[in-house]
C-alpha cells in the first residue's frame, strides 16, 4: 500500500502557491499541467491559506480516488509480471514437455489414474500414434501445450477416415466407435493430466464429441457347434475351450488361470476376474463340470503348480492379441463364420489364394470369438432352467447392489447349474455332475434322472429368502 501512496502523490496531490492577493492551485492532469485560482463553494476566490488547503483537498478528493485506482492496476501488472519472470527463472532449468517425453512425463505423473501394466501399454501405443501423426502432418507443433483444437479435430478426422494409396488400396481403415472413443479419451486424459506442468492454456480434446456406440454382441454356439470346436482342437487349446464354456470365464481369466485356483477336493474353481479385480477384490465361485473335471485330472499333481496353461498363459501375457487370432483360426477352421455378413475381409468361393480374398468396404463386425462361450454357458445354464440369480453369481455381476441380492446363493443351487450343462466331448451327453464337496477320488456320482429334475425344479424356486429351506431339500435328495 506504502508503493500505491507514492505512486498516487506523486501526481495528483497538487499544491498551493500565493501570487498577489490571490491563491492558485497547480497539478498535473493526463500529463498536463493545470493551474486555477483557488475559490469557494460561492465563486469567490479564498483569502486565507487555510480556507485555500481546505479547498486543495476538496478539488483533489475525486482525482486522487481516480488515481488511487489506476495505481493499483498498475500494481497488479507488476505483480503478474513478477510472477511471469518468477515461473520463466523456475522452469529455465527445465525441459519443455514435447510430444515425444509427453508419455513419459505422464506415466511419472502422481495425478494419473492408476491404470495396470497391461492397460498402460495400450495407453502408449495411442499415444504414440498421435505423436507421429503429429508429426508428419503438423512438424512445427512440438510441444504439448501447441496442440490447438483444430489439430485435436483433425486428428478425430484421421481417426474415423480411410485412407488409401496410389493405386487405390485401402491402407488404413477407420476406426470402429469404441476404439474411436477410447483413443479420444485417452488422449483428452493425457492432457488433462500434463496441462499444468505442460503450462497448456486449456484442453483440446475436451469438445471432442465422443460417438454413440452400436455394439453388435456375441452369439451363443450351439451345442453341436461347441463339440466341433472342443473335439477338432487339440492340446492346450482345447483345454482352453474347455475351460470357457464350462466356467463362463472370459478370455484373460482363463489364460491365466492358475493352480491354487482350484480346489479339485471341492470341485470348485475360485477365481477373482481381471476386469473387476482392481475395483473389488471379490472372487467367482465356479463348480467344477465333469468334462472339466477329466481335463484337470490328466495333470499329475506333481505339475499343479503355477498356471493351468503354461504355454498359452506365457503366449497371452506377451501378446494377448496373438491368443485371440489362434481361437479365431480355430473356429474358422470348424466352418464357423466369425464375423457378420458382409463386413471385414471375405473369401472368394473359387480358391484360397491372397487374390481371392475381398475387402467389403466395412470394418469387420465379430459375432463369434471367445467371448461367444461365456455367452453359451450362461444360455445352456438358462436352458436347464437353472435361476438367473443362480447364473449371475457364477460368471460374476460388476453391480454392488446384485452382488449383495447373490450372498446366499447356495453351493449346491450353483453346482446343480453347472452339473445340467451337456457334455461336448464325443458327441455323447457325458457324465452328470458331481455334488459339491465330493472326494476328489471318489469318481463322479450318477444321479438319478428323476432326482436330477427335483433338484433343477428347487434351484428355479431358490432366492434370498428361502434360500436355507431349499439347501435342506436339495441336501436330501443329494443324500438319497
Amino acid at each position: 500500500m506504502l508503493e500505491v501512496d507514492s505512486m498516487v502523490t506523486k501526481d495528483r496531490t497538487g499544491h498551493i502557491y500565493k501570487k498577489g492577493s490571490r491563491f492558485y492551485l497547480q497539478y498535473m492532469l493526463d500529463g498536463r499541467r493545470v493551474k486555477q485560482v483557488v475559490r469557494d463553494a460561492q465563486g469567490e476566490p479564498v483569502k486565507t491559506a487555510e480556507e485555500a488547503e481546505m479547498r486543495r483537498k476538496a478539488l483533489m478528493a475525486p482525482l486522487l480516488v481516480a488515481d488511487r485506482e489506476e495505481a493499483l492496476r498498475r500494481v497488479v501488472g507488476k505483480l503478474e509480471e513478477t510472477v511471469l519472470q518468477r515461473e520463466a527463472l523456475e522452469h529455465a532449468g527445465q525441459d519443455a514437455i514435447t510430444l515425444n517425453n509427453a508419455w513419459e512425463a505422464y506415466v511419472a505423473s502422481v495425478n494419473r489414474p492408476d491404470s495396470g501394466p497391461r492397460t498402460l501399454k495400450g495407453y502408449e501405443s495411442q499415444w504414440r500414434e498421435f505423436a507421429r501423426w503429429v508429426g508428419e502432418k503438423h512438424p512445427a507443433c512440438t510441444e504439448l501445450k501447441q496442440v490447438t483444437s483444430r489439430i485435436a479435430e483433425a486428428y478425430a478426422g484421421h481417426l474415423l477416415g480411410e485412407a488409401r494409396d496410389g493405386q487405390g488400396k485401402v491402407v488404413k481403415r477407420p476406426f470402429s466407435t469404441n476404439t474411436f472413443n477410447k483413443h479420444v479419451r485417452l488422449l483428452e486424459l493425457v492432457f488433462r493430466v500434463l496441462a499444468k506442468k505442460a503450462d497448456a492454456a486449456s484442453n483440446p480434446w475436451a469438445d471432442i464429441t465422443r460417438k454413440t456406440e452400436n455394439k453388435a454382441s456375441r452369439r451363443e454356439l450351439a451345442v453341436e457347434e461347441l463339440n466341433t470346436i472342443c473335439n477338432r482342437a487339440e492340446g492346450e487349446l482345447q483345454a482352453l475351450i474347455v475351460l470357457g464354456i464350462y466356467t463362463g470365464l472370459r478370455l484373460g481369466d482363463c489364460c491365466t488361470l492358475r493352480w491354487p485356483e482350484i480346489d479339485l477336493d471341492r470341485r470348485i474353481v475360485r477365481r477373482v476376474p481381471n476386469k473387476t479385480a482392481r475395483r473389488k477384490n471379490m472372487p467367482v465361485l465356479i463348480p467344477i463340470h465333469p468334462t472339466l473335471l477329466e481335463f484337470l485330472q490328466k495333470t499329475p499333481k506333481s505339475r499343479r503348480s503355477g498356471y493351468v496353461l503354461p504355454e498359452i498363459a506365457a503366449k497371452y501375457r506377451h501378446c494377448d492379441s496373438d491368443v485371440t487370432r489362434e481361437v479365431r483360426r480355430h473356429l474358422i477352421a470348424c466352418g464357423i463364420q466369425v464375423h457378420q455378413e458382409g463386413t471385414g475381409y471375405v473369401r472368394a468361393p473359387s480358391g484360397g489364394t491372397s487374390e481371392n480374398i475381398k475387402y467389403t468396404g466395412k470394418r469387420a463386425v465379430v459375432e463369434v470369438g471367445f467371448h461367444s462361450l461365456r455367452h453359451s454357458f450362461v444360455s445352456l445354464c438358462r436352458q436347464a432352467n437353472a435361476p438367473l440369480s443362480v447364473v449371475e453369481a457364477i460368471v460374476g455381476h460388476s453391480n454392488p447392489a446384485m452382488t449383495r441380492h447373490y450372498t446366499h446363493v447356495d453351493e449346491l443351487a450353483v453346482a446343480a447349474a453347472v452339473g445340467a450343462l451337456p457334455s461336448v466331448m464325443g458327441g455323447g451327453d457325458g457324465a452328470q455332475a458331481l455334488p459339491a464337496g465330493g472326494s476328489a477320488g471318489s469318481g463322479p456320482v450318477a444321479l438319478g434322472s428323476e432326482i436330477v429334475e427335483k433338484m433343477k425344479a428347487l434351484a428355479e424356486q431358490l432366492n434370498g429368502k428361502n434360500w436355507k429351506t431349499v439347501r435342506a431339500e436339495m441336501l436330501a435328495l443329494a443324500g438319497a
